[in-house]
């Protein structure tokens, strides 16, 4: 049996942080989800402030685990028994071509972080700090996607995930959207960019 006790400062949530990263959530996304700021998560996942009890609950709900092992008085359960995340043709490749995305600084502006997905040429985004970038080059990619395929313009596979269509016809299968192949130029490759590793 657990308890959990609240202080006059709130809950702690000491697995916050792991919890939300097993959920492939960021901080923003997570925020949003909770009807929080993400600078509460921050606070929290730094234990810098406590969560009250309503937004312990909320958060427990939101990453699909018991409160228990947000405060660390439980494990992760087995990954077998963690709920599979919502998929579908769309998020599976926004999920994959996300997991190439590289961020740089870049010389002269060391304030902003640009970021890029090589293998799609043209698309870029830049914010403020990591999270801000990632979040407008998710959002970039998925109205690059949108267009692409109303424009019936191909698009490069990622991890084996791809966006290509086929129609079956009275000749056999038409490929209506055919994979491209990646373009690994850039903005970053630009001589005019110079840019540096991003610092973790």
């Amino acid at each position: 049996m657990t308890m959990q006790v609240e202080h006059q400062r709130g809950i702690a949530l000491p697995m916050l942080r792991e919890a939300r990263e097993r959920r492939g959530l960021s901080q923003e996304s997570l925020a949003e989800l909770v009807g929080v700021t993400r600078a509460t998560i921050v606070n929290l996942e730094h234990g810098a402030t406590h969560a009250r009890a309503s937004n312990a609950q909320r958060l427990a709900a939101a990453l699909a685990v018991p409160l228990d092992v947000l405060t660390g008085a439980q494990p992760f359960p087995e990954s077998q028994d963690e709920p599979e995340p919502p998929g579908g043709v769309l998020s599976d490749y926004f999920a994959a071509a996300m997991r190439h995305a590289v961020y740089r600084r870049v010389r002269g502006e060391p304030e902003r972080i640009y970021a890029a997905i090589p293998g799609i040429s043209g698309l870029w985004a830049r914010g403020q700090s990591r999270e801000e970038a990632e979040r407008d080059l998710r959002e970039a990619l998925e109205w690059y996607v949108l267009t692409a395929i109303f424009d019936h313009q191909p698009l490069p596979a990622f991890d084996d995930v791809s966006l290509e269509i086929t129609e079956e016809s009275r000749d056999g299968a038409t490929v209506l959207y055919p994979i491209a192949p990646p373009d690994r130029a850039s903005f970053l490759d630009d001589s005019d960019a110079v840019v540096s590793p991003l610092e973790s």
